[in-house]
């Protein structure tokens, strides 16, 4: 569904809303109101309870008329799941791994200079 708006005729037209809910259908649907952004795209913050695949339903409505599109989406959890604590642990290691291997050369260097 492609809209342009600005032919609409005020801020608060048209008005955008999303309904979702579980594919499985343990749940009934949500409707969630979506904003306009200053640079006029819409942006809804939907809260999933669980991952798995959501029926989405897109309605807009305004003065030009009324339309709904349906999709499905697989709701995953943000980020890399569980290579998360890899990715960001990682550089704490490397820096640290790093200062151990300095303290050991500097102490190997201050023993050597000190028994000759």
């Amino acid at each position: 569904m492609i809209f342009d708006p600005d032919a609409y005729v005020s801020e608060s037209d048209p008005r955008v809303t999303i309904e979702v809910w579980p594919a499985t259908g343990r749940l009934p649907p949500a409707r969630h109101e979506v904003l306009r952004q200053r640079d006029h795209a819409y942006r809804a913050r939907i809260p999933f309870d669980r991952e798995e695949p959501w029926s989405v339903k897109l309605v807009v409505r305004g003065s030009r008329g009324a339309d709904s599109t349906g999709f499905q989406v697989r709701v995953t959890p943000p980020g890399y799941g569980r290579w998360d604590l890899v990715i960001y642990l990682g550089p704490f290691l490397l820096v640290g791994a790093m200062w151990v291997f300095v303290a050991l050369r500097r102490r190997r260097l201050a023993t050597e200079t000190g028994t000759t």
